[in-house]
């Protein structure tokens, strides 16, 4: 704790109100401290122990008779994250220690040193037109604030919500905040003396589930559902896993029902996955081609749309973030097919022109493995973020909910039982990876251990998460980076070291190299210490500094190994597949890096540039130029001996195919009418 990770906003009681719980209430006006003055116990809420108790019976007594209820928050022997003492629940009756974070609605913050509060709660003069005091700038104020995040997280993770209201209540005032994905809206303080707060909980109380910020797509499974589900006994040991992973823990988070738009897969574009299927792993030229060509196919698949429903429960992941992407991802159950499947679940930046899913459409078959197979998704249109329009800061950009299912159900890459499938799964993704480049001109652009994934039913590599990738178009085009996009711990040591570099196909191929280091360093037997490979890691993946314009610039040990060529960590088992591979595949960058010629690209690193020095805005060739899939192939293949044969063996049908199936595609667009489908592009 100690820092403030999100944008706080603070807007008058007035327009918090009006803007955010509309609704009149039907009840009488009632104090809530005189509340609870009159009910004969010690009502000033300086009266530590009786403050939860005495806080509950006059909040509820503001609300009348409505079905959410304010509770004191059952305490949990071994919690996870404290938990506020106070809040409103939807299901009262149901709440336990363990289920109490499934049923919060709304988190009550209960002040009694303002000196270690999150916000100041001195009221506003009526006389005196003063900026109100808002954020409480000391360490114990931001760590106030690191709690109250944590409260938002623990709902965010165990609900579908789309925002969340939360109540903060001191001696003689109180706010009223509002969280979602870009931010946190806070009203000035209210004196509690009067009927303002006491008239705004009860309307809060009125407001319907999507106004009071839960996710109208997503509704608690039936009973009916639960047994379906503890019906369904896969053989798949893993997805046994992932079926008890949900069943085991329905009280802390209960089933829900999820509706998403299907996506149906035309019979053209199912004959033509059948086909590619078959063929198995593409072709790899000499190099990978700068050219602009947009691939031998040049079609988008328009889908049409019905709704589909799947049951989820415990997430399998969860990135703990409140603003931002705040991806969380469920192996969910489909009832209709009797399988499971995954559900990506995410806020992406509203104002980038194309989403993932627009993504997964150029990919659908031109690269017909290694990549997710969609069977439902889509944006939810009406879910978006409203911080961002209370606040002057870029850094919180509109977000709008989107849901993408897939049929591949994954286990982590680092789960791959031996050091030679951990290479063939790799490889897998390295042929997804090639094909959207070559074919469809798409840079995946976030190489990471979460983004490669094992099949859990095929038992084979693919690649995960295209929400960040990027089109060729985009790629030439730009002179400069902006900022650092992907996974940081994997960068290429040039993209880190120079951080006004652009991302180049280079980059996201050197990645594949590191994130083997990383799963060596992390899974395998090198004979290092624990404590000598935390540091290392550490060194290796995270250590960075920042320049003057306060860029991060790291990847120092990184360069120093390429220039070395020699791997970082050596394993135990020399002729292990991985220790083979990483021996040549350092050699193969201490030769590219030879030929990079780094007075030419100083002004990457510092910004700055030699007077009459010109910068292409389109650039020919690659700066790691060398780096390419074909020869990372080559040194995965001769590690392990034997791809290569296979490999050669599909290659000879391959152009036949491509033929076949560009024929294919001029005859079903001569049938149907693309003119309102847009070129794929990016910002």
């Amino acid at each position: 704790m100690g820092q403030d990770h999100l944008q706080y906003s603070q807007v008058t009681f007035s327009v918090f109100s009006a803007n955010f719980v509309p609704v009149e209430s039907s009840y009488e006006p009632i104090k809530v401290l005189n509340a609870a003055n009159n009910d004969g116990s010690a009502g000033r809420l300086g009266a530590k122990s009786d403050i939860p108790a005495v806080l509950c019976h006059a909040l509820n007594a503001v609300i009348g008779d409505s079905e959410r209820r304010f509770k004191v928050v059952p305490k949990a022997t071994e919690a996870k994250a404290p938990a506020p003492a106070v809040a409103l629940f939807t299901n009262p009756k149901s709440v336990s220690a363990l289920s109490a974070w499934a049923w919060m609605a709304a988190p009550v913050d209960v002040v009694v040193d303002e000196t270690a509060a999150g916000f100041h709660f001195a009221l506003p003069s009526s006389s005196e037109k003063k900026s109100v005091p808002f954020l409480v700038d000391t360490p114990a104020g931001k760590d106030a604030r690191a709690q109250l995040e944590e409260y938002a997280l623990e709902i965010l993770a165990h609900q579908h919500r789309v925002h969340i209201f939360m109540l903060h209540i001191s001696k003689n005032a109180a706010r009223v905040s509002r969280w979602d994905r870009a931010g946190c809206i806070v009203s000035e303080p209210v004196d509690l003396s009067t009927a303002k707060f006491d008239n705004f909980v009860a309307r809060l109380a009125q407001l319907s589930p999507l106004e009071q910020g839960y996710d109208d797509e997503a509704t608690l499974a039936t009973q009916e559902q639960i047994e379906l589900l503890r019906e369904y006994y896969p053989a798949n040991r893993w997805l046994r896993h992932y079926r008890d992973l949900i069943l085991n823990n329905l009280e802390e988070f209960p089933l829900y029902q999820i509706s998403c738009p299907a996506i149906i897969v035309s019979p053209f574009e199912q004959m033509a996955r059948a086909t590619l299927d078959q063929l198995g792993m593409p072709s790899f030229p000499d190099d990978d081609s700068d050219d602009d060509d947009d691939g031998p196919m040049q079609w988008n698949i328009p889908y049409e749309t019905e709704t589909r429903t799947f049951l989820v429960g415990r997430p399998t992941t969860n990135r703990r973030t409140l603003v931002g992407k705040c991806t969380t991802g469920f192996v969910a159950f489909d009832p209709l097919d009797c399988r499971m499947v995954f559900l990506k679940d995410q806020w992406r930046d509203g104002n980038q022109m194309y989403s993932e899913l627009d993504v997964y459409r150029q990919l659908a078959w031109r690269v017909p493995d290694g990549v997710a197979q969609l069977v439902a998704g889509g944006e939810v249109a009406h879910h978006r973020t409203r911080s961002q329009q209370f606040t002057d800061s870029w850094k919180s950009p509109s977000r709008v909910h989107i849901r993408l299912v897939s049929q591949q159900v994954g286990r982590p890459i680092e789960s791959a039982e031996s050091g030679r499938k951990l290479l063939f799964y790799i490889t897998c993704a390295l042929d997804a990876h090639s094909d959207a480049w070559l074919k469809a001109r798409i840079l995946h652009h976030d190489i990471s251990d979460g983004n490669i994934l094992i099949d859990v039913e095929k038992e084979y590599g693919f690649l995960n998460d295209w929400d960040i990738s990027k089109h060729s178009t985009d790629i030439k085009w730009k002179a400069e980076r902006s900022d650092f996009y992907g996974t940081w711990a994997f960068g290429s040591a040039l993209a880190l070291q120079y951080p006004r570099k652009p991302i180049e196909v280079e980059d996201d191929i050197e990645a594949f190299i590191w994130l083997i280091v990383y799963i060596v360093l992390e899974r395998m037997d090198h004979g290092l210490s624990t404590e000598d490979r935390d540091a290392l890691v550490d060194k290796l993946f995270y250590v960075h500094k920042h320049d003057e314009s306060g860029r991060a610039i790291g990847g120092e040990l990184k360069l120093e190994y390429i220039k070395r060529g020699e791997p970082p960590v050596q394993l135990k088992d020399a002729q292990d597949p991985v220790a083979v591979f990483l021996a040549d595949a350092f050699k193969l960058l201490r030769d590219v890096y030879a030929k990079v010629d780094y007075t030419a690209i100083e002004h990457w690193r510092t910004g700055k540039r030699e007077k009459g020095s010109f910068v292409p805005h389109r650039r020919s060739k690659s700066v790691l130029d060398g780096l390419t899939h074909r020869a990372v192939y080559d040194l995965l293949a001769k590690a392990c001996n034997n791809w290569e044969d296979e490999r050669e063996q599909k290659q000879k049908s391959w152009d036949d195919a491509i033929r076949a199936m560009q024929a294919m595609v001029n005859m079903h667009i001569g049938e149907r009418d693309d003119s309102d489908m847009p070129p794929m592009g990016y910002d």
